[in-house]
């Protein structure tokens, strides 16, 4: 579902539909808490292949909360902030 709502149609509103409904309704912690990784570490990750680094960051902060022993999750945020540098400093540079 992620992989269809997300990268092939663009349209995050029914993962974000189902993710609530999750939380309100699952009692077992531990699957929540992976359900919960999941959802904010594939946001994150599209979030930053859309170019929207300050979501990026807010999902995979929240993600790296739940797991922070997931090297493509330290990878997707180390370049995200590289990034988010770059582009201050291109930026910077440019208005001087």
């Amino acid at each position: 579902m992620i992989d269809v709502k997300l990268y092939k149609e663009g349209n995050d509103s029914l993962i974000h539909q189902a993710f609530s409904i999750l939380q309100l309704n699952l009692v077992n912690e531990k699957i929540l808490k992976e359900i919960s990784y999941i959802y904010y570490g594939n946001l994150g990750a599209w979030r930053f292949d859309k170019g929207d680094l300050e979501q990026c960051l807010e999902y995979g902060e929240k993600a790296y909360a739940i797991n922070p022993k997931d090297s493509r999750l330290q990878d997707m945020i180390a370049r995200a902030i590289a990034t988010s540098l770059i582009a201050s400093v291109i930026i910077t540079n440019t208005n001087q």
